[in-house]
């Protein structure tokens, strides 16, 4: 068995364990936080041992724990993530690595590669002093610009990862834990689409506790099941296009496997984004695939061009046969009646009527006229709007439904509000050299980083992703591999 496959299959046990424990945690509290204190340590001891530990765990929560709360440690009202944790343990240990050989590092941190992460984390602290002049509340100060602190991971992932096996390690991470959110996935669906009343109830109440994502009935039985981590899944789609792709055979092996695997793979990730039932990722999905037809045909690859099409409609065709083949299974018997095309078809093409959709074009312009106030460098951290929404959780608390908040759905409008238009301008010009870039360097693995950075902002203009660990994080990497392609060589 290859190697990797080995350790693909590995990884994959130790998340399926882990998944078990955070269930049996939600049942047994205090399972979940002795279960918490030992992750902690583990993480800490091996990252002491070496920095690439850290970072190796720092990655696989990231992959699969959506906001981060597989496990959490709660004291009173006190309530701490496991990715807060690792993140700071990793941070820590970096840090007290660096202090021997402070001076020696400085150089390599100041690298011009490095530039506009540097300018645009000088920006972010910009945004957190306005936030104090304008004396925004300081709750809602932390709670908006926690998550952008996750952007320091830079540090020690710059510091730990320098090797193509380094890569390679994480590259298994993500092919196991895309392979576990499909598994979730579609095990999810099937629970959910039959008749489990029980079992569904008690994976609903530990898939809310841990925040990992949001379970909806859409109708006719049809359930929608969405992980934020999910993004994962879109995102390994077109990194591994370009490898089915690769005419020389031999080489396609040289990284995990064949194109057998390749395809399979596609399709269950293809499978997961299409039950997530999000309009945000089926669009960053169309631009994806549209970005690779385009760049095949400005290669005038047309051979390519004809296989990326059979391949595409082979693998959507496949997924719709999962999608049904589990829908309409008849061991229990099935909640749903409807066509599951029809309902899939019905979705894409509605963009107004729900609850979600018609709250989020009521703050489209309430956003407009925020931004009119600040325009340059924004209002700063925790600026809050209220709008008119149609949520039934806040028409439970306000019948009129006015709503006020500090996180906006519109993820650029809210980067604009929050840092201004420099701070916009900025990190659109980071993504947009880090996609020029990897194009230009015209590898497999640099495409599909890049075709991945391009999809990604597109879906951060309706569901916010890039202000966020998971958008943030695959940024991080994105830039990392891209400045050090030819030591990553595919």
């Amino acid at each position: 068995m290859n190697k990797s496959y080995k350790n693909i299959l590995t990884i994959f046990s130790v998340i399926f364990f882990l998944e078990i424990i955070s269930f049996l945690g939600f049942k047994f509290p205090e399972v979940r936080q002795i279960v918490f204190v030992i992750i902690c340590l583990a993480t800490l001891l091996l990252t002491i041992k070496d920095l690439r530990w850290g970072v190796f765990i720092l990655l696989a929560e990231l992959f699969i724990g959506s906001k981060g709360y597989l496990f959490y440690f709660s004291f009173g009202h006190f309530v701490l993530s496991i990715r807060i944790a690792i993140w700071s343990i990793l941070m820590l240990v970096w840090f007290f690595k660096q202090i021997p050989n402070f001076k020696i590092q400085i150089p390599n941190f100041c690298n011009r590669k490095f530039l506009y992460f540097y300018i645009f984390i000088f920006l972010l602290f910009l945004g957190v002093i306005n936030a104090f002049a304008r004396h925004n509340a300081l709750s809602n100060i932390y709670s908006d610009f926690n998550n952008w602190l996750y952007i320091l991971a830079v540090l020690p992932i710059f510091t730990a990862i320098k090797s193509k096996d380094d890569w390679k390690r994480i590259l298994e991470i993500f092919v196991a834990a895309t392979l576990w959110l499909g598994f979730e996935t579609l095990f999810l669906f099937f629970i959910f689409s039959h008749d489990l009343p029980q079992t569904a109830n008690l994976l609903y109440s530990w898939i809310r506790n841990t925040l990992v994502g949001e379970i909806t009935f859409v109708q006719y039985g049809f359930f929608r099941i969405f992980i934020q981590s999910q993004i994962y899944n879109l995102l390994a789609i077109f990194l591994f296009l370009p490898w089915l792709l690769a005419e020389n055979k031999k080489e396609t092996t040289r990284l995990i496997g064949g194109q057998a695997l390749y395809f399979l793979l596609l399709t269950f990730n293809l499978t997961a984004v299409i039950i997530c039932l999000s309009r945000s990722f089926w669009l960053g999905l169309a631009t994806g695939l549209s970005v690779f037809g385009i760049y095949l045909i400005w290669k005038r690859q047309w051979r390519k061009l004809l296989r990326y099409f059979m391949i595409i409609i082979s693998s959507l065709i496949l997924s719709l046969i999962l999608i049904v083949g589990i829908l309409k299974f008849p061991i229990p018997a099935p909640l749903s009646g409807a066509s599951a095309l029809d309902l899939l078809a019905g979705r894409a093409s509605q963009f107004e009527g729900e609850a979600a959709v018609s709250s989020r074009w009521n703050l489209l312009p309430v956003l407009w006229g925020e931004i009119k106030k600040a325009p340059l460098l924004g209002e700063g951290f925790g600026a809050t709007a209220t709008y008119k929404t149609f949520d039934p959780r806040a028409l439970a608390n306000n019948a009129n439904g006015l709503y006020t908040t500090y996180a906006f759905e519109w993820g650029w409008l809210d980067i604009w509000i929050k840092i201004g238009f420099l701070g916009m301008a900025c990190y659109l010009f980071l993504i947009a050299k880090i996609f020029w870039k990897s194009m230009k360097i015209n590898s497999k693995i640099s495409i599909g980083l890049g075709v991945g950075i391009l999809s990604l902002a597109v879906i951060h203009f309706f569901t916010p992703y890039l202000n966020h660990p998971l958008g943030i994080g695959f940024l991080i990497l994105t830039s990392m591999a891209i400045n050090n392609y030819k030591e990553i060589n595919y």
